[in-house]
């Protein structure tokens, strides 16, 4: 295992500078591997299918944020200090209440989606062939990533915690399915869903063996730091305030998939992805 757990503090404020740069180089670079898996899956697949696929794509990232209830957006102030302090059983007793915390709820999302879907109901019905139902699996894969980038975060390796998903994630799952296409002449939504899950159980699972190769996380019991009563009253606020932000963000897929054509959540969509060059540079400006 190795042990370590960050930079020395006397070369902490060069290590932020570089590790700031870092993450602004990672922005930038997320922003493109993300345009160009729009761009690829917008060829790839039809307008409507390309729609269902973001549409499912934003349900699943909500909910595999809601699921914490703020445990990831609290992670560094509750795991800074045990990491700090070399304590490894204090950080595994904060991931395991979050982890198990996150499953419980994932579940009930999936056969709530799962039921309403047997219903028949709206763009949930299974004969629409919507994404949903199969991106919804990928709900505790993402929470438990969102954790697992938090400690990673809190032990300052920002580079390991941010790198995997804003770029690892979009660049696999853009070879897979070029991959897939030069194999076959039609690339079908399911199986871009499919490809998508696969991915992200790849870089979750690469993720957590990181961590374990760091040795944050030690896998075993400290009840005397279990406080998850003081841990909640901490995170569900700024899991409110996080949720907000991005139903806002989301809502106006979401809105257009209710309201308008499936064609058009496509184009949108795939409009969407440029515009949100904007608001890299304005991310980018706050980084640095």
């Amino acid at each position: 295992m190795e042990q370590c757990r960050g930079p020395p503090m006397t070369g902490l404020s060069s290590y932020l500078r570089r590790g700031g740069l870092a993450l602004v180089a990672i922005g930038i670079g997320g922003f493109v591997a993300d345009y160009l898996l729009n761009v690829g899956l917008s060829r790839a697949l039809e307008p409507h299918a390309f729609g269902d696929y973001r549409v499912a794509r934003a349900f699943a990232f909500f909910f595999g944020s809601a699921v914490l209830l703020g445990g990831d957006r609290a992670g560094p102030k509750a795991l800074a200090g045990p990491l700090a302090r070399g304590e490894p059983a204090a950080v595994w007793e904060y991931l395991r209440f979050y982890l198990r915390l996150s499953l419980a709820l994932s579940l009930l999302v999936i056969a709530a989606t799962w039921l309403i879907g047997a219903l028949h109901v709206g763009a949930f019905d299974p004969r629409h062939h919507h994404a949903l139902a199969w991106m919804v699996v990928t709900v505790p894969v993402l929470a438990a990533g969102a954790l697992e980038s938090r400690t990673l975060q809190s032990a300052l390796f920002p580079v390991h915690a941010a790198l995997p998903w804003r770029i690892g994630l979009p660049v696999l799952i853009l070879a897979a399915v070029a991959g897939l296409r030069w194999a076959q002449p039609t690339v079908h939504l399911e199986q871009v869903v499919i490809l998508s899950i696969v991915a992200t159980l790849v870089v979750a699972g690469w993720q957590w063996w990181r961590t374990r190769r760091l040795a944050l996380p030690e896998l075993r019991r400290d009840p005397a730091v279990a406080t998850p009563r003081r841990w909640l009253q901490a995170s569900v606020p700024m899991m409110g305030v996080f949720l907000v932000t991005l139903a806002l963000n989301q809502s106006d897929l979401y809105f257009l998939e209710l309201l308008g054509a499936e064609h058009e959540v496509g184009f949108y969509a795939a409009a969407e992805t440029t515009a949100h060059f904007l608001i890299l540079v304005q991310t980018t400006v706050v980084a640095l």
